[in-house]
């Protein structure tokens, strides 16, 4: 696992409810711009890892990234 997919589950794993795109870019002290949000999108949907949760809130539909919880 490369350094930055481990910080990326370190992130999430502090979080139960999850983060957005956003929330996890911020953790990662980097700049909020298109590019970075395209780059870690792609690392996120290849981590069998974390899963994505859709929320709604006030008539928005916002994509939240959190780990899996495996069963032992």
């Amino acid at each position: 696992m490369k350094a930055e997919d481990k910080k990326i589950q370190e992130i999430l794993s502090l979080y139960k409810e999850g983060l957005n795109l956003d929330g996890i870019l911020i953790q990662l002290e980097r700049e909020l711009t298109n590019e970075n949000r395209l780059l870690l999108t792609s690392k996120l949907q290849w981590n069998r890892g974390i899963i994505r949760t859709y929320q709604e809130r006030t008539k928005q539909v916002c994509t939240i990234y959190k780990l899996k919880q495996f069963s032992s």
